[in-house]
């Protein structure tokens, strides 16, 4: 099979599990904004976005090298080695997050239910991560798909219980989501045998030197990553309120999908930039799968653009009806952290796991200082764009860096799909009432009229599948 036609075998099959998994996580987003308080909503919003993001610090970055040293394990042995080597630092990091708890009741009085759940939900989340993060680099991508349904159905049916039915509040939707995470390891160590890759007798000091030399660099990265994408929330807490939190995250929920339908791609480009790194036609490969990204994520942005006003009206009440002014700006920055994070995966490649973390580093430093600068006068808009100006930095960084060793085109295609973009975000502020029904007719016929070469493709690939 070509590269281009592994690359897209392996991101339709994520693509099913993610559709599937954020389809249903999508809709469940209504009821929580129901059942909870606007101010409990804000609040798991930051629980939830500092624990995914704390992840990296726990352990050190080890799941990053944990999938690229996988990738190139000849052995059984050898992957036996990485995976109990890598699982001994993720108990640490399960360690840490139970100390942490222990001194946020003791020393800063921290509710001890709170704590509890928060303790239980960061811990799951670990265990939830090595185990995807491991299927990953054994390119068990069809089970890695698998599990990620299992873990949205877990949490939607735990969460139903621990917080429609139990009236557990923000605590019973922080154990929902850490049960649906057990669940969904347990499912997956029981159809791909996880479990016998793992032995702490086979953690080897060595192994460790080796991984922790390759992801302690990426912990700036991790840290410059937690800066643009939770210092927002953070200063928006602190300055506007958790209530403001909440109106900025669902603000985030429809740009969010788009990060999540490039985080699907994003996992196999890792791997295709890896194997394709000594090809002969590397550049004109890469540029062309860049071109290819730009236009999807650009059809897919412009689509969210066109349905933001109906999602507002239909789904959220008025508590929420800011954030449709802030979304479009989101969506841009999506298409700018797209492009930045496809460099991205051309560095994991090359092991730039330094210039990873630099480059980032850049671009959380502007989103901070716009931040600070600005939210006192513009408010959520502050944090919209600075988020949009970080990524902007972060790609024309990468991209003038990257250039040096690899031939990347930016081709009249990806500047093209750019400005198209550019276009329905401007177009959305105009203050006609009938505008979102022209641009939500728009966005459609521009998705379908962008992606027709891939969705012919897509469809034969099917056809081809069930004709077997």
């Amino acid at each position: 099979m070509s590269r281009e036609g592994r690359l897209l075998k392996n991101t339709s099959i994520l693509a099913f599990g993610t559709i599937c998994t954020k389809g249903i996580m999508f809709f469940m987003t209504p009821l929580y904004t129901m059942w909870l308080s606007v101010g409990d909503y804000g609040t798991f919003d930051l629980v939830t976005t500092y624990s995914s993001l704390a992840v990296p610090f726990v352990t050190l970055a080890v799941g990053e090298a944990l999938f690229r040293f996988m990738l190139d394990a000849e052995s059984e042995e050898s992957r036996r080695r990485i995976a109990s080597t890598a699982f001994a630092v993720y108990c640490v990091g399960a360690l840490v997050i139970v100390l942490l708890g222990i001194a946020a009741t003791t020393i800063w009085n921290v509710g001890i239910t709170l704590v509890f759940a928060v303790v239980v939900y960061g811990c799951a989340e670990l265990l939830y991560n090595y185990a995807m993060t491991t299927l990953r680099g054994l390119k068990h991508l069809d089970q890695y798909a698998l599990g990620n349904i299992i873990f949205v159905l877990g949490l939607a049916v735990m969460t139903v219980v621990t917080v429609y039915l139990l009236g557990l509040g923000l605590e019973g939707i922080l154990v929902g989501y850490a049960i649906g995470d057990v669940i969904s390891v347990a499912v997956m160590a029981g159809l791909s045998k996880l479990h016998r890759l793992v032995s702490l007798r086979m953690a080897r000091l060595s192994e460790l030197k080796g991984m922790l030399k390759y992801s302690m660099p990426m912990i700036p990265n991790a840290m410059s990553w937690w800066i643009i994408n939770a210092s927002d929330r953070t200063i928006i807490s602190i300055v506007l309120g958790v209530e403001a939190n909440a109106v900025y995250a669902i603000a985030n929920k429809l740009s969010g999908l788009c990060t999540t339908l490039f985080s699907v791609f994003h996992l196999s480009w890792q791997q295709s930039a890896s194997e394709s790194l000594n090809d002969d036609d590397r550049d004109k490969y890469y540029s062309s799968v860049f071109a290819t990204t730009t236009r999807v994520i650009a059809s897919i942005c412009i689509f969210v653009i066109g349905i933001n006003q109906l999602f507002f009206d239909v789904l959220f009440s008025a508590d929420y009806s800011d954030g449709r002014y802030i979304a479009p700006i989101l969506a841009l920055a999506v298409l700018l952290s797209v492009q930045a994070q496809f460099i991205g995966g051309i560095y994991v490649a090359l092991k730039w796991s330094k210039k990873n973390g630099a480059t980032t580093l850049i671009a959380a430093a502007v989103n901070a200082v716009f931040n600070l600068a600005l939210i006192g006068h513009l408010g959520l808009y502050a944090a919209a764009l600075a988020t949009l100006v970080a990524y902007a930095v972060l790609l024309v960084v990468r991209f003038v860096d990257v250039r040096r060793t690899v031939r990347l085109k930016l081709s009249s295609e990806v500047v093209g799909s750019m400005v198209l973009t550019v276009g329905f975000a401007a177009a959305s502020y105009i203050p006609f009432v009938w505008i979102g029904i022209v641009l939500l007719c728009l966005s459609v016929i521009c998705f379908f009229v962008m992606n027709y070469s891939l969705i012919r493709k897509v469809i034969s690939m099917v056809r081809k599948k069930i004709s077997r």
